[in-house]
């Protein structure tokens, strides 16, 4: 179960996460499935917050050393 899992989520990463919210906006992924999608964007949300709040906390810092 693990390893069918890894494996979705290696054709998730393939896809890209575009492709991925378009299919769930168009139900094309099975009910089994649908929580794991959600994570993975889920995940990539916070993937996406956590590179801007590090860059935004750069830049604070380099001001402050200014």
């Amino acid at each position: 179960m693990v390893q069918e899992y890894q494996d979705f989520a290696v054709q998730l990463e393939a896809l890209g996460e575009a492709e991925v919210r378009e299919r769930l906006a168009h139900k094309k992924y099975a009910e089994r499935n649908l929580s794991f999608v959600q994570e993975w964007l889920r995940r990539k949300d916070q993937e996406r917050e956590d590179d801007r709040s590090a860059k935004r906390d750069a830049r604070e810092e380099e001001t402050l050393s200014i």
